[in-house]
């Protein structure tokens, strides 16, 4: 089901989470593994402590960064998309 604007996005409940020497390093509990953000993925996960729309997401990379909105959607629903196949984040379809 492809991602859409107004999907929100929040971290699951499976989770934990560090910041660790500028990396983030997040340990799926259910799984007992680990992965490490770095960079603009670090900055997505810090940004999903609030639930946010994927909108809400795209608007804040493209203040912080100067990103043509094309790519930075296209890298952002990547991201969101392994995020969400390892069980680290849970989304909020938009209702019908």
């Amino acid at each position: 089901m492809p991602l859409q604007l107004q999907d929100r996005f929040a971290p699951s409940q499976t989770q934990l989470s560090t910041t660790v020497d500028g990396a983030t390093v997040v340990l799926d509990l259910e799984r007992g593994c680990y992965y490490s953000l770095r960079q603009v993925a670090a900055t997505i996960w810090s940004l999903l402590e609030q639930p946010r729309t994927l909108d809400e997401l795209l608007r804040e990379l493209r203040e912080r960064y100067a990103v043509d909105p094309a790519v930075c959607r296209a890298d952002t629903e990547e991201l969101l998309a392994q995020l969400l196949g390892r069980g680290l984040i849970v989304r909020e379809p938009v209702a019908p």
